[in-house]
């Protein structure tokens, strides 16, 4: 880096967006231990195969639950899936659904923001 200039600092999620994570197993609970530990809040944790409704004080509803919400523009998913593949098809399917704000947990920019910023924090 160049004496004078300033690596800027980009979020990729905004403080104020209504975070969604797809994902309710060991990853997705994870992916929610760090956006807490960072100041975040989450809505409600995504997942097709949940046995439970709840996970701590978080709803856990099916992904065709939240077309409700599809038009608002501070809506983000985080797909928080352990195999890659499957995290890579969901994040295409919401996205031509037509979800804007669609992250993968292993995004290197998630990286950045969550764990690099903040040496508290272990990814």
């Amino acid at each position: 880096m160049e004496k004078g200039y300033e690596r800027v600092q980009i979020n990729v999620i905004e403080q104020q967006t209504k975070i969604y994570i797809y994902g309710a197993g060991r990853v997705g609970r994870l992916m929610e231990n760090l956006l807490v530990k960072s100041g975040y809040s989450i809505v409600a944790f995504l997942d097709i195969n949940a046995t439970s409704r709840r996970y701590k004080n978080y709803n856990i509803i099916a992904p065709q639950e939240l077309d409700k919400v599809k038009d608002a523009t501070d809506v983000t998913i985080i797909i928080a899936l352990a195999a890659e593949n499957i995290a890579k098809s969901v994040k295409e399917s919401l996205e031509i659904a037509g979800y804007q704000n669609v992250y993968l947990y292993s995004d290197r920019r998630i990286q950045e923001q969550f764990c690099l910023r903040n040496k508290g924090i272990e990814c």
